[in-house]
């Protein structure tokens, strides 16, 4: 990380960081990936493979059932199996800390490897995707060999080899952090533990490296860095990329945490929680004395389930409205109680779309208004691609873009006080790819904030300003209506989209009812091949667009490209309604999403052992050389929106080249063979970075 690129030899400074599932190394270095990896591994996998298959059959056969509860069963036994297998790996064969030579410890290697693999293949839904409510993963980071301290602890984020993670009473770890204890290269393994002591508190979408110590009441910043071996005292701030000491706080390791509140939270949360069970269970129950099966029942027990959630949360915040405020909770216990409850019901029963974003870009602005949030109209569809906690301290003018896995964040937490104050993004704004906004800002009408930029507490842009960077600084003047103007809906816009997608669906369905007839499979088995069929000729018509009807290269606005825009826009209609489940939010096994870029038309050979652990937009324009690597939630953007319009340009990543965790690669980017970019940097349009070189920061510069 930063500070190991400053103090090791030239040699060893090509880090791959394995936050995405099987490394990659660059390909003069042989060894990387040996007989053990294509011999032992697939043994492993499909032992477990068969075992849950066998488990499925044999409960089918005892009580013959729906396709869904033999599925259910299945991805049950697998989830259990991989976990004891692994506990069993972990007790006979533990790991240990330090740095291990490849050659000379080739099985401690491997063992992280197989560890590593089986976690993002057969538990990637809650390993990497996080799809559990955060008060739950404590218990499935536990499961995994945590050392997870007692009490209610909030994991918004993703915890890597949690085996070497401790994270103790009261420690609060923010939304989409980070937490890595491993650094891998072509060469080493390093495996150093990291903790995270009572109290403290990791900011949201921050990335901690190996062998960092938090000490306790300490706190690290939103979208900080924190490079390898780093040691924070306890009660101290730091920020930044990389994270730096930036000043002192009252230590909060023995006061207790707004985050919980005491008895409220162990007796009023639990009623109301169950009270909401109960009636979408017995919403479900009526259902299923209808004659519904297991799949359509639960389906409608989750329907009920979120309209009721809906439906309480609006009225809690009618009848006990949130103000903004600085509240700390010796002061204001009911309040600081209010915004938990609030939130453990959104995180809880909402979680897929509050937290996760499983919702079509088209369908998340509604979402966000039933829960409060202010979305004027007019100025037609904006683009909704990230995400807003707290929608009820968020407002959003006409014609606002929230850019691809941006983020609203109206609340911040210390140690013992809970802030609140709206965010505001005025008409015609534009928040980039991948950037935060804190409590309090406001980002003015026509201003733009950059891709991975961090808009700090109170910060307030002034209408049509550029601002870029963590934190975010002025950096130009925008091109007055280029930017949202390609997200302006228009007649032949609604037209084309709604006729492609109703005649896609149309067609899979006819071919769902056609298997029905010869198959006569249930609900959830016809629905699997509805989607099957649906993903399958959404790629072909996204193939003959392509090849018939592209993009070309270039800089296009909805003046003078108002083509090309439309195109665009169009093609990317498909992929984050239809696909946006694999192609926005990366619900496939890293080992698998190669393939999927492939279809989409990436430039990668299948011939060689690919993780990509980011996510890939427009994956045509991208060419991954062989054994690159892209790692834990980073992006590669070949078409950015900026004050010009669209830009669309190609990314081309060499061989053995390495993008680290949350790094954001912009159109025009060539990396060169063997070279190396640091988690949390961005590297801007146009940019090329020599082989062999090491980059990093907002704007990612050389760094050696």
């Amino acid at each position: 990380m930063a500070a190991s690129f400053a103090r090791t030899p030239r040699r060893a400074r090509r880090r791959l960081n394995p936050g995405a599932g099987p490394m990659a190394k660059p390909p003069s270095s042989p060894g990387f990936f040996t007989w053990r990896d294509y011999v032992l591994t697939p043994l492993v996998e499909l032992a477990l493979l068969a075992l849950s298959a066998g488990a499925a059959i044999a409960l089918h056969r005892w009580r013959p059932s729906e396709f869904f509860v033999s599925a259910v069963v299945f991805y049950g036994t697998l989830m259990a199996s991989t976990a004891a297998f692994l506990a069993a790996l972990r007790r006979g064969w533990p790991f240990e800390e330090g740095r291990f030579p490849v050659r000379e410890r080739p099985w401690i290697f491997y063992r992280w490897k197989l560890h590593n693999f089986l976690c993002m293949t057969n538990l990637f839904l809650h390993y990497q995707n996080s799809l559990l409510p955060p008060p739950v993963r404590k218990f499935f980071s536990r499961w995994l060999g945590a050392r997870v301290g007692k009490g209610l602890i909030s994991i918004g984020g993703l915890t890597v080899d949690p085996y070497l993670i401790d994270i103790e009473e009261g420690a609060l770890i923010g939304h989409e952090a980070l937490l890595i204890p491993n650094e891998v290269s072509a060469t080493h393994l390093t495996l150093r533990r990291i903790r995270v002591q009572r109290g403290a508190v990791v900011g949201a979408r921050c990335v901690v490296g190996p062998g960092v110590e938090i000490g306790a009441g300490a706190m690290v910043k939103a979208m900080s860095w924190v490079p390898e071996g780093t040691r924070i005292l306890p009660g101290e701030v730091w920020g930044g990329v990389p994270a730096k000491k930036m000043g002192e706080g009252a230590p909060g390791g023995d006061e207790g945490s707004c985050f919980f509140t005491g008895w409220r939270d162990w007796v009023l949360t639990p009623l109301v929680e169950t009270g909401l069970l109960i009636l979408a269970g017995t919403g479900a129950w009526g259902v299923a004395r209808l004659g519904a099966g297991v799949f359509i029942t639960s389906i409608s027990f989750y329907v009920l389930l979120v309209a009721a959630t809906l439906a309480f949360l609006a009225g809690l915040r009618a009848f006990f409205p949130f103000r903004e405020g600085a509240f700390r909770f010796s002061e204001h216990p009911w309040v600081c109680y209010r915004w938990n409850l609030h939130g453990f019901l959104c995180i809880t029963n909402l979680f897929l779309q509050y937290q996760n974003g499983l919702l079509p870009a088209p369908v998340r602005r509604w979402f966000c208004r039933l829960l409060g949030a202010r979305v004027r109209a007019g100025g037609g569809m904006r683009s909704m691609s990230g995400l807003i906690q707290d929608p009820f301290f968020a407002a959003l003018g006409p014609g606002s873009v929230i850019a691809h896995d941006a983020l609203l964040l109206p609340h911040a937490l210390t140690s013992d006080t809970l802030h609140l104050r709206r965010v505001v993004v005025e008409e015609g704004a534009v928040i980039g790819p991948r950037a935060l906004v804190m409590p309090g800002a406001r980002v003015g009408a026509g201003a733009r904030v950059g891709a991975l930029s961090l808009v700090t507490t109170g910060t307030e842009i002034p209408p049509g300003e550029i601002w870029r960077g963590i934190p975010a600084r002025p950096s130009g003047q925008a091109r007055p209506g280029a930017a949202t103007g390609v997200f302006r809906t228009e007649g032949r816009d609604v037209l084309w989209s709604a006729g492609l997608l109703v005649g896609l669906m149309g067609a899979a369905a006819g071919s769902a009812f056609a298997v029905r007839g010869i198959w006569a499979p249930d609900p959830f088995a016809g629905l699997l091949v509805f989607y099957a069929g649906l993903v399958v000729l959404t790629l072909g018509v996204l193939k003959i667009m392509r090849t018939v009807w592209p993009v070309p290269i270039g800089v296009h606005d909805s003046r003078g490209g108002a083509v090309a825009v439309f195109r665009w826009r169009l093609y990317g209609f498909l992929c984050v309604t239809v696909l946006f489940l694999h192609y926005q939010n990366g619900l496939l096994p890293p080992v698998f999403r190669k393939v999927f870029l492939w279809t989409l038309g990436a430039r990668v050979s299948l011939a060689d052992v690919l993780s990509v652990g980011g996510t890939v937009l427009d994956p045509h324009r991208v060419s991954l050389g062989r054994l690159a690597m892209l790692g834990l939630d980073s992006l590669a953007l070949p078409v950015d929106v900026t004050e010009e319009g669209i830009v669309v340009g190609t990314v081309d990543i060499g061989a053995g080249a390495a993008v680290g965790p949350r790094s954001v690669v912009s159109p025009g980017v060539v990396i060169g063979a063997g070279a190396t970019i640091a988690p949390l940097s961005h590297v801007e349009r146009g940019t090329r970075v020599p082989p062999g070189e090491t980059w990093a920061g907002v704007p990612a510069r050389r760094v050696s």
